[in-house]
């Protein structure tokens, strides 16, 4: 009874993220989770009962949704095909521009406050790239809102692992795990594994057996669960993610297994090593090219100041547990909880330099695992690099208070410049 109760509330609690997320705009929206972890029927639920709120506010609301497993053919043909009058319809090849003609004049038509959605099913199951994906809304917002009289187009992308989208800011994340409830679903595994072997299996290598195998994955998963940052992160609230970066990182791990049994560092610094594969963003970024010239000090303050500009301050402190970030922040009225949409934007919140030192001073700590301590200046040194960022327009100082500054630093900018302090972005955005 209490686990439905929790479930329930956990489920309320993701609705009124995605009412959050939806009253942003109109854009990209990534729906992510496990294999049967009910995002589908939530979204769909979600939306069907919004569709009787924006009807009862006599605005139009129009849904369609297409799934990857069950299409045959061009998901963005299909929808344009079901966009057309029923009188008109044909199957032909869709372009961009067609697809965002049919739209415009669906918002022309519509009252004002009307939103149109469209849901992408099982995105990771298409054979489209999500280059692709990532222009199909390009010709359908309207660079004034007013000329769509404020009406909503939103996109759902519904997959297991987050696509690889950089029109995409706004993430919500189903199912996250237990520690414990995960570490008895891996005993039982190893446990039933075992039977197919008639004794004790050699070693797969020569100094790391099957049990030691088993015995690291499960500490590693018990260690990322419950502590942080790596607990915050968006791979610790999915068993399949946390499974396959535990996968990744396990030879990282082994050795401290033949000689002993790893501690907190060791395995703090196996996470930070892990690098995602696709390096978004990195390659042709001019902002990464120059603040590597410049040097470490200038990539962890560009990447400190996008931090503070896109995660709230009640979440600074809960991902990296400092007592000095939890003294600045202020608990009490509606701004610990206003923020609930996983809108990645580093203008969502002002950027103050004292709050940006201490940011600065905890991701610091991270890197120190991987990155010789010496590459980097202290935070009372590193402020020179504020004014650059402020010269450069990243940092514009706010109209309403003098100490304030408004952080416009592209996301793939910032994944590009964290990937080369060997942090991962995403794993420190809290849920």
């Amino acid at each position: 009874m209490a686990a439905q109760t929790s479930c329930e509330e956990g489920g309320a609690d993701l609705r009124d993220e995605l009412d959050a997320s939806v009253e942003s705009g109109s854009g990209y929206i990534c729906l992510c989770g496990p294999p049967s972890s009910g995002k589908t029927t939530l979204l769909l639920n979600y939306l069907t009962a919004r569709e009787q709120h924006v009807r009862n506010m006599r605005s139009s609301f129009h849904l369609e949704y297409v799934s990857g497993k069950a299409l045959d053919g061009d998901p963005l043909q299909r929808l344009t095909w079901r966009l057309q009058p029923r009188t008109k319809r044909r199957r032909a090849q869709c372009t961009v521009q067609q697809f965002g003609c049919l739209v415009r004049q669906w918002l022309d038509d519509a009252a004002e406050g009307s939103e149109l959605h469209f849901v992408l099913d099982d995105a990771d199951t298409l054979e489209d790239d999500a280059a692709d994906v990532n222009h199909w809304l390009s010709e359908c917002l309207p660079a004034a809102p007013e000329g769509r009289k404020r009406s909503v187009v939103c996109l759902w992308i519904v997959s297991q692992m987050p696509l690889h989208i950089s029109n995409s800011f706004r993430f919500h994340f189903l199912s996250k795990p237990d520690a414990a409830v995960v570490q008895v679903w891996l005993n039982s595994l190893f446990a039933a594994n075992r039977e197919f072997f008639f004794g004790d299996p050699g070693p797969s290598t020569p100094h790391f057996t099957l049990g030691q195998a088993h015995t690291a994955a499960v500490d590693a998963v018990a260690y990322y669960i419950t502590h942080l940052p790596m607990r915050a992160s968006i791979v610790a609230q999915d068993v399949r993610q946390l499974l396959q970066r535990v996968h990744h990182i396990l030879p990282l791990l082994a050795p401290h297994y033949t000689s002993g049994r790893p501690n907190a560092m060791h395995h703090s610094a196996a996470w930070g090593k892990r690098r995602e594969l696709a390096k978004v963003g990195s390659g042709n970024d001019p902002l990464v090219a120059a603040l590597r010239r410049i040097g470490y000090s200038a990539i962890l303050w560009a990447v400190s100041a996008f931090y503070c500009g896109a995660v709230p301050r009640s979440k600074q402190a809960y991902v990296f547990d400092d007592q000095g970030l939890q003294r600045r922040t202020r608990s009490s009225g509606a701004n610990a909880t206003s923020h609930k949409a996983a809108v990645l934007s580093s203008s969502a919140h002002s950027v103050h330099v004292p709050r940006l030192m201490l940011v600065y001073r905890a991701l610091l700590k991270i890197c120190a695992y991987h990155i010789d301590p010496l590459e980097f200046a202290p935070a009372e040194t590193a402020v020179q690099h504020h004014h650059t960022l402020v010269s450069w327009g990243l940092l514009v100082p706010s109209s309403q208070n003098s100490k304030a500054y408004h952080c416009h630093i592209p996301v793939t900018s910032a994944v590009g410049l964290s990937q080369l302090l060997s942090l991962n972005l995403y794993d420190l955005i809290p849920r």
